[in-house]
């Protein structure tokens, strides 16, 4: 069978290739990711058992094969199926990375401190109108 010739640039001899139904973004990688020198600091910051504590090793150990797998590019679905672990452990886990990046509390996403009204100090400052 002989294909006829046809200018493909005219408006109804062409056709549009059309690629996977569902197209995968490109993780959004912060910069932090990809220096070396401020992941140690996150993880030891984090987990400053690092190098004597298996219960700090472990966790760090998680977290980071979940940022060098991200910052590769693979989705979330593709870091849980290489970790073993379901989808959402692996999307919690890269939210408390970010907050931990950012310096507010791995738990919650909150400011890091005590939380509640602050106690009263006993030690006030004294006024001139009460000095007299």
């Amino acid at each position: 069978m002989k294909i006829p010739d046809m200018d493909w640039r005219e408006p109804g001899n062409s056709f549009q290739v059309i690629g996977p139904t569902s197209q995968r973004k490109r993780p959004n990688v912060p910069a932090w990711m990809h220096d070396a020198e401020a992941l140690r600091a996150l993880l030891l910051k984090h987990f400053p058992k690092l190098e004597s504590d298996p219960r700090h090793r472990a966790p760090a150990a998680r977290w980071l094969r979940v940022i060098v797998l991200y910052r590769s590019g693979h989705s979330c679905s593709y870091i849980a199926e290489e970790l073993g672990v379901a989808r959402g452990t692996v999307r919690c886990t890269l939210q408390r990375i970010r907050w931990a990046q950012a310096g507010l509390s791995t738990k919650f996403g909150g400011p890091v401190g005590r939380r509640g009204r602050p106690r009263k100090n006993s030690n006030t400052i004294q006024t001139s109108s009460e000095a007299s």
